[in-house]
């Protein structure tokens, strides 16, 4: 007994809030006694008389709390209602027959004898509540059965004389008699058995309060329901609303005083999803800052009691240093426009002296970013790397385009310098965060968290911050580090981007979290097949007609013979050689083709005239320098195709050479063509890429597969 409540307490605690049911019905002769129970339970009940379709589509889709299957009066092969009893989901098992049911007792050790009897007996203590101790059975030609459960050679379970038995962990009822031929007096100790039975899975008002589960929120406290008033930043949801208990003005931001960020819970219009109203005097974003300092200088405006005379520049304030640029910078009351600019850089000499830096020198301290430009920036015209990260603040202006104020550009954890390959720091660089890339021969995009657009931040990926590739560390610059066209961050099990520098357009996001790949082992279980081949769609799930990149034994379903990392099976649906690495020998090998868009069935994707092969020079699925796309039939989008302009020796990266040839009509005039925008300057003379294209062209038409 003990046992039997524990799994009841576990079936109730899963289920409380349960309210769906469907129920598998073929054939009732007589009154269906279950139905009749089903319809008293007040739930939610969908029923279908059709078991092999409606009814194994249904349970399919996992919507149902708890399912109910009466098969009495034929076989089905019924493989998702096997299933759901095999994994212990709720589920009322109702009128076993040795045929209807043989599937379930061979595949579940389930030990069936037929037998006869007249009455249903001893039934299980946990469901025989108000039921009487022996219901008899009307027609005892309708056979009924015992048998037994066992898992691992211990009964779960015994059933005889028609018994009913909970089973599975306690998750499935079993009942060997049928639900429409009680004796007459028994009808309603049948119903009220099978209501007991669906009571162990859909408990109704347990707390009185006048809410049944399928709306009360806590069913075991009758001070929590729907009728309630809730009480805010207690930790209980009192109204069973789903809200959060922390947001008493619903503005979907909790309480600051309890872990959110809405920095005034009684004010609807105040928190950081709000646009900032000045003057007014509330913080409408929560950013903390004074609703009078507009500009964010730490200055309020003038017109409301502080000290700054343009509150809508920061750069003007009383600590601000007086330019030569036709407005009052320090808001001492005059405009100093004084003084010539000797070395052209923005600043006047006197501001020049007044700041320390050298009027005849538009760059005092030599890093490549004039003293003008370094002033409006807010970097040091005396320091040559302002923010210390190795690199001086012209190369950051300059050249890589990051922020000479912030050592972090992208905020991916890795330093600017370190990012571009930096192994030296650049003088006045005071030691500390200055970190020299260990391998300066590859390098990340400072002013992109994300450079390779798996998913994963540049820092994440190299996680000791050396700039090397090492160890457990997945490749920054290569999406996918392994080479088995999984992407990193898919195989490690990402749902969504770490950094909003992510390229959506590339990031695929783990349709199955649940289960991860190595992404530095090509074949995670070791079975031979790369994880791509065996997840053909590349999305982290397996999905129907894939093998599990982490079971090794399954490799065989998904052989890989030709190398071209297509399974045959995927290869069937594509309608590709399984035995051929590169079906229609465009040089380009299938599994390429199919993961980069072009069609691995045809050489010619784009129907340019040129082959893929042709076009992709180097067979690495990417438009390489100086490549022509075989995803698209004009390249240049100047109107006229890749194939027709290495024909006429036009350039096919090159829109402006893409007006019609003109057509004379005669074979002399045809010889003398002029390609507008050219002259005569083209005459006998085709561009370099068309040339050489067309002796590609040439060697692709002699090319036979060995």
């Amino acid at each position: 007994m003990t046992s039997t409540l524990l799994l009841l307490a576990g079936l109730l605690t899963e289920h409380a809030h349960a309210a769906d049911v469907l129920y598998c019905v073929d054939a009732v002769t007589g009154t269906d006694h279950m139905a009749n129970a089903l319809a008293a339970s007040g739930h939610t009940v969908t029923t279908t008389t059709d078991m092999e379709g409606t009814c194994e589509s249904e349970i399919a889709t996992g919507f149902y709390d708890l399912v109910v299957v009466a098969i009495q009066s034929s076989t089905y092969t019924m493989p998702n209602y096997v299933a759901r009893v095999a994994l212990g989901e709720p589920t009322i098992v109702q009128d076993w027959r040795i045929g209807g049911d043989a599937t379930v007792a061979t595949a579940y050790g389930f030990v069936v004898t037929a037998s006869n009897p007249t009455t249903v007996s001893s039934i299980d203590a946990s469901i025989n509540s108000g039921v009487a101790a022996t219901i008899g059975l009307a027609n005892p030609g309708w056979a009924t059965y015992s048998w037994s459960v066992r898992s691992a050679y211990t009964t779960l379970a015994s059933f005889e004389d028609g018994n009913a038995a909970i089973a599975q962990s306690g998750n499935v009822v079993f009942n060997g008699f049928l639900t429409d031929t009680p004796d007459v007096g028994s009808e309603a100790d049948l119903e009220q058995l099978y209501s007991n039975q669906i009571g162990l899975f859909l408990a109704s008002d347990s707390d009185g309060d006048g809410y049944d589960v399928s709306t009360d929120c806590d069913d075991g406290d009758a001070s929590v329901n729907p009728g309630a008033v809730e009480t805010y930043y207690d930790g209980v949801d009192q109204d069973c609303n789903g809200l959060s208990d922390y947001d008493a003005d619903s503005d979907s931001y909790d309480s600051s005083a309890y872990g959110g960020t809405d920095c005034d819970d009684g004010n609807f219009f105040a928190n950081p999803g709000r646009a900032e109203i000045w003057y007014e005097g509330t913080d409408n974003d929560c950013d903390g800052s004074s609703d009078y300092d507009q500009d964010g200088d730490g200055e309020d405006s003038d017109l409301y009691g502080g000290l700054d005379c343009n509150d809508l520049d920061a750069a003007v304030n009383t600590g601000a240093v007086e330019l030569t640029d036709g407005q009052d910078n320090d808001c001492d009351g005059s405009v100093d426009e004084v003084g010539d600019d000797s070395d052209g850089d923005g600043l006047s000499d006197v501001d020049e002296l007044t700041l320390g830096t050298n009027p005849f020198d538009a760059d005092t301290d030599g890093d490549g970013m004039e003293d003008g430009d370094e002033v409006d920036w807010g970097t040091s015209p005396w320091d040559r790397d302002t923010d210390d990260d190795g690199l001086s603040d012209g190369a950051e202006y300059n050249v890589y385009f990051c922020d000479p104020r912030v050592q972090d550009t992208d905020s991916d954890d890795l330093g600017d310098a370190l990012e571009v390959g930096r192994d030296y720091a650049t003088t006045h660089t005071i030691p500390g965060y200055f970190v020299p890339d260990s391998d300066p021969t590859t390098t990340t995009d400072p002013n992109d968290a994300d450079t390779d657009d798996d998913g994963i931040t540049d820092g994440n990926e190299d996680a000791n911050g050396n700039g090397a590739m090492a160890g457990i560390e997945t490749d920054p610059v290569h999406r996918d580090s392994d080479s088995d066209w999984v992407l990193d961050g898919t195989e490690l099990g990402l749902t969504s981007a770490q950094s909003a520098d992510t390229d959506v357009a590339i990031f695929v996001a783990d349709a199955d979290p649940t289960s991860t790949t190595d992404p530095l082992q090509a074949d995670s279980d070791g079975g031979s097949v790369a994880d791509g081949t065996e997840d053909a769609n590349v999305n982290g799930m397996v999905d129907a007609d894939e093998c599990d990149p982490n079971d090794p034994a399954d490799d065989l379903n998904c052989s890989d013979d030709d190398r071209d990392g297509l399974s045959a099976a995927t290869e069937a649906g594509l309608g590709t050689d399984p035995l051929d690495a590169d079906s229609d020998d465009d040089g380009i090998d299938d599994g390429i083709e199919y993961f980069t868009g072009t069609d691995p069935a045809n050489d010619d994707s784009d129907g340019d005239g040129l082959r893929d092969g042709i076009e992709d020079a180097d067979h690495n699925g990417e438009v390489s320098p100086g490549e022509t796309d075989p995803r698209l039939a004009d390249t240049d989008g100047g109107s006229v195709n890749d194939g027709e302009e290495v024909a006429r020796d036009s350039d096919p990266l090159d829109p402006s050479d893409d007006v019609p040839v003109v057509d004379t009509g005669t074979v002399e005039e045809e010889a003398d063509m002029v390609y507008a925008g050219r002259g005569c300057e083209s005459s006998g003379t085709a561009p370099a890429l068309a040339g050489a294209l067309l002796g590609l062209a040439a060697l692709g038409a002699r090319r036979r597969r060995a």
